[in-house]
């Protein structure tokens, strides 16, 4: 009798053994589910203001690619590599607007909502769309060179790519006393 009864407290023993390493790793895996609720969102903020301040970046890039252009004189032409991790660049060529922008959809909020601001050069405006802010980083150059497209489109949109865009700029002489600035793709 005495065997059973040790057999039955070493039973007991293993089962309460493995009942609090089931509670343990519950309570584990709650602290890792609550600790990410609350990390994630904010590692998606930071890298999508990496990316804002990077699209700032490459506008400006291009910006001083184009006031090159225009020193230089008709026919000079540039090669600029673009890489788009989020997002879409825009050049749309229209006379009334005559821009070139990235529009991103983000997780952080770049500027006050609804209120454009402009930073040395470049407008911005943050617009909330749900839980997320569509951010929009343009400048224009309406009456002061004229965009145009190798292709007959207006508007042209490179979107999200896991490769570079290789982005050639012209310079093509003036047309209605404005410079054509000619963007293509190579």
């Amino acid at each position: 009798m005495s065997f059973q009864l040790v057999k039955m407290r070493q039973n007991k023993q293993k089962a309460q053994v493995w009942l609090e390493t089931v509670i343990y790793t519950l309570i584990g895996l709650s602290i890792i589910t609550i600790l990410l609720a609350v990390v994630l969102p904010q590692i998606k903020e930071k890298k999508d203001k990496i990316i804002i301040e990077q699209s700032v970046s490459v506008l400006r890039a291009i910006d001083s690619e184009i006031e090159e252009l225009i020193y230089r004189g008709p026919g000079n032409i540039k090669d600029y590599e673009i890489k788009i991790s989020k997002g879409k660049f825009i050049i749309n060529s229209d006379n009334e607007i005559e821009n070139m922008s990235f529009e991103i959809e983000s997780d952080y909020e770049y500027s006050e909502i609804d209120v454009p601001v402009s930073s040395s050069g470049i407008d911005i405006l943050t617009i909330k769309k749900g839980r997320k802010y569509l951010v929009t980083l343009s400048i224009g150059y309406k009456d002061k060179v004229d965009l145009s497209w190798s292709e007959e489109d207006i508007k042209k949109t490179l979107q999200e790519s896991a490769s570079a865009y290789n982005l050639m700029i012209g310079n093509k002489g003036k047309t209605n006393n404005l410079i054509n600035i000619d963007f293509g793709l190579s």
